[in-house]
Parts: C-alpha cells; sequence; structure tokens
C-alpha cells in the first residue's frame, strides 16, 4: 500500500497553508485542492479520492463540520481527517462523532501525517471488505440472524428437522419470522427444489381444497378448467401451509391423509396422486387452545409434534437486536438504492430496552424508517437530529422557502410509512402510490438533494 499513489483531497480557506501542504504530499501523493465549501463539494462529486484533509474553519459563516455531513452524505465511505488548530476536546469529539477518521494539528509532523493517511486508508479498506464478507454471509445466512442462545437453539432445531421427510410445524408469536425458519428448512433440505407457499388467511375458505389438492373443470360451480394443486405442484420440494390453524377442520383430516399415506385426489377426481415433497406449517395461535377448540385436530397435531419448532420473540433474544438492526440497515438501504445510514452504537443499543410487539417485522420496518430518515426527514421511531425539524424554523424562512420545507417533510414522512408498510419492496410502495417506479425514485432523489 505504502508504494501506491493514493488520490488525496486537501480542503482549507488559508491559500498559503494550502500551497505549502499540497506541495509537500504531491511528493508522495496526488493531490487536488478547494478553498470555498461550493468548489469543494464540486470538486468532491466529481472525483474519487481516497482521504480528505479538511480544516475545520473555513471562514467566519462556514464550519468545517458542515463540509463534513456534506462530504459524508454524498460518499460516506471516503475518510476525512480534520485538520485545525483548535486541539479542544468538544471540537476533536464533535468530529469523531460527525464521522471523522481522524484529528490532527494544522502544523503536523509529515512522517505522522503521512502514518495517518495510511492508516486511515487502510482502515476504510478494512471496512470496505468486512462489508463485502457481511453481505455474502447475508446471502448465505439469509435472514437467521442472531448469536443467542435461543438463536442456536433455533438452528438446531432446524438442522434436525431438515434431515427427515417428516412434517414440521413451526409455532410463535406474528412477526418472529416463521416464514423465515420455513426457508431455512428447505434451504437445508433441498435448496435446489420448489418451496410454494399458501397463506390459510389469504384464500377464500370454499377454494382451500382445490388450491391445495387441485380440481377438475365441472367439480364444482364454476370450475371451469382443470387446476393443478399446491401439493402437486410442489414436486419434490417443500410446502409451506401458513397459519394452518385457519384451514377447516375437514380440510384438515384431508391433510392428515397426505402426511400419513402420501396420497391425495385431485376434486372431482377418483385417481390418486402421489406426493413426494415435504409439508412445513405454522401458526401463531395457542396450540393447546387451538386443540381444546376444535381449531387443530388432535391426531395432526400429533403427527407435527415430532417436529416442533417455536421461533422465540425478539425481547427473549435482546443481545440479537444490534445485529438484525444493521442487517436490516444494510439490506434496505441496498435494495432501495439509498447509502447506508450512519448510526451511532448507542442508537443501536438503545433498541435493546424496547419491547417489540411486533418481534423481527417491527424492527424490519422500522430499520427502513431509519434508512428514509438518513436522507434528511425523522422517521417514526428515531429522534430528530436537527433543529430545522422543529417548526419553529419555519417563521424564520421566506415563504417559498418554508412552503418547500414542509412539501419534504410530508414526503419523507410519507415515504417512510409507505415503504416500511411494504417492507421496503419499492415496486410495491410505487403501486400503493399510484405512480411509477421511477416517479418513486425521482421523489426519493429530490429529498436526498
Amino acid at each position: 500500500m505504502v508504494d501506491e499513489r493514493h488520490l488525496v483531497f486537501i480542503v482549507d480557506d488559508d491559500a498559503g497553508f494550502l500551497k505549502t501542504l499540497s506541495a509537500l504530499m504531491s511528493k508522495r501523493y496526488d493531490v487536488e485542492s478547494a478553498r470555498s465549501v461550493d468548489e469543494a463539494l464540486k470538486v468532491f462529486q466529481g472525483s474519487a479520492f481516497d482521504v480528505v484533509l479538511l480544516d475545520l474553519n473555513l471562514g467566519k459563516r462556514v464550519d468545517g463540520l458542515e463540509l463534513l455531513d456534506k462530504f459524508r452524505a454524498i460518499d460516506p465511505a471516503v475518510p476525512v481527517i480534520m485538520v485545525t488548530d483548535d486541539n479542544s476536546p468538544a471540537s476533536i469529539v464533535a468530529a469523531l462523532k460527525k464521522g471523522a477518521a481522524d484529528y490532527i494539528n494544522k502544523c503536523p509532523n509529515m512522517a505522522d501525517l503521512e502514518c495517518r493517511i495510511l492508516k486511515a486508508i487502510g482502515d476504510q479498506h478494512l471496512s470496505r471488505v468486512n462489508r463485502a464478507l457481511r453481505d455474502e454471509v447475508d446471502e448465505i445466512r439469509g435472514e437467521m440472524v442472531g448469536e443467542s442462545p435461543p438463536m442456536l437453539e433455533l438452528r438446531r432445531r432446524i438442522d434436525h428437522a431438515a434431515r427427515t421427510m417428516m412434517p414440521v410445524l413451526i409455532h410463535g408469536e406474528t412477526g418472529t419470522g416463521k416464514e423465515v425458519v420455513a426457508r431455512e428448512i428447505h434451504r437445508r433440505f433441498s435448496p435446489n427444489s420448489s418451496f410454494l407457499g399458501f397463506n390459510s388467511t389469504e384464500v377464500s375458505k370454499d377454494l382451500f381444497e382445490s388450491k391445495l389438492f387441485g380440481s377438475e373443470r365441472g367439480a364444482f360451480t364454476g370450475a371451469v378448467q382443470t387446476v393443478t394443486g399446491l401439493f402437486e405442484r410442489a414436486g419434490d420440494g417443500v410446502l409451506f401451509l401458513d397459519e394452518i390453524t385457519e384451514i377447516d377442520a375437514s380440510l384438515q383430516a384431508k391433510l392428515l391423509r397426505v402426511i400419513e399415506q402420501r396420497e391425495f385426489e385431485r376434486l372431482g377426481s377418483s385417481r390418486r396422486m402421489r406426493f413426494r415433497g415435504k409439508v412445513l406449517a405454522s401458526t401463531n395461535r395457542n396450540l393447546q387452545e387451538a386443540v381444546d377448540k376444535g381449531a387443530f385436530r388432535k391426531d395432526l397435531y400429533f403427527r407435527f409434534s415430532t417436529h416442533l419448532i417455536t421461533v422465540p420473540p425478539l425481547r427473549e433474544r435482546r443481545g440479537d437486536i444490534p445485529l438484525l438492526a444493521r442487517y436490516f440497515l444494510r439490506r434496505k438501504s441496498r435494495e432501495l438504492g439509498l447509502p447506508m445510514p450512519s448510526v451511532g452504537d448507542d442508537e443501536i443499543s438503545k433498541l435493546c430496552s424496547e419491547d417489540w410487539p411486533g418481534n423481527v417485522r417491527e424492527l424490519e420496518n422500522r430499520m427502513i424508517g431509519w434508512v428514509i430518515d438518513d436522507i434528511g426527514a425523522s422517521a417514526p421511531g428515531r429522534e430528530a437530529g436537527s433543529a430545522r425539524n422543529a417548526d419553529g424554523d419555519l417563521f424564520e424562512m421566506d415563504y417559498l422557502s418554508a412552503k418547500r420545507s414542509m412539501v419534504q417533510r410530508f414526503q419523507r414522512a410519507y415515504l417512510a410509512r409507505v415503504l416500511a408498510s411494504c417492507n421496503g419492496d419499492v415496486n410495491e410502495a410505487a403501486k400503493r402510490m399510484n405512480i411509477s417506479r421511477q416517479g418513486l425514485q425521482k421523489i426519493m432523489k429530490e429529498i436526498g438533494d
């Protein structure tokens, strides 16, 4: 790394110091410089710098920390070293909290400065490699994020359940990730086979049987064509029956037959068909209560009880919350095409004290809000970080500026809520907003600007 010629950007309003430092630095680095904020922003946006040396005091009206914020908004990966005569602890803390990589005196020892530059570049490279590795791990691991004892036990049960053809019942509160568990079982059981899901709450009850087992033309009123059911389509893959206790008890008896005899018939047909796959089911109801009330057949429950997996609520695995939060921030930033927010450890730690009645799904939606918040608004669940969010500031602006500010606040709040309700799916959000995907991306870009 020492032999590489890195590109260094120096920003300082002192022409004499800028010239001297640029001359000294150019012996080892490619150097560009700027004296004003406008010039600095224009140059920064047009080049890929390896490190920035930024003066803390850029004149009477300009604070280098403000320019640091703008640099990090454009490219948070570029390390910025603050250069100033002000060595007060308050200034150092303020710069580091805003993401500065280092802080040096305005008359630095050149050997020391070079060490700091190379360290900042090296740290940036290591961070980039770590992010790439985390992304690879995320792809492999999916959303099975966490190292708490409940998660380790959950992975053990998943591994055991994936080794056989026996059916599996996944139990857990709403939002705990029951489908994530089902997909992880599928990944370990037969990753190249099909995974078909059936949500019992989203299908009309009179269509349950046809949807699951298929039907022949004329089998019932309205059956104008032959329908291939999910058991047939699943082949030797996995069929996931979400909220199985919502399925009528008489139909549960037919499910039991498929599980025990591995055979089924289409509605309107007497021809028996073979089921070669694996059945997974889920419920958020109290199982014993569901059995006692007849919502879940006792004999069907016994067939599933060999592999009964309970997904722990988030409040019982609080140690995983920081890992989950950062995972969702990375993934949602990537999906939305926005920079990953710069979030402090204190903000992440505060999440651990909440109860999370909506479990992992609620945390995921909160992180979508934070990603949107990072382009200038205060999304639900995150405190406003700037006095500009206060309505009192509006009356210090002219009319058009105040109107523009209010419109942008509405756009950010509205967009954060819609994206959260769609789990960050841009296409689905655009559909709900009744605009094109390109139109939504345009709004997001305008908010960012």
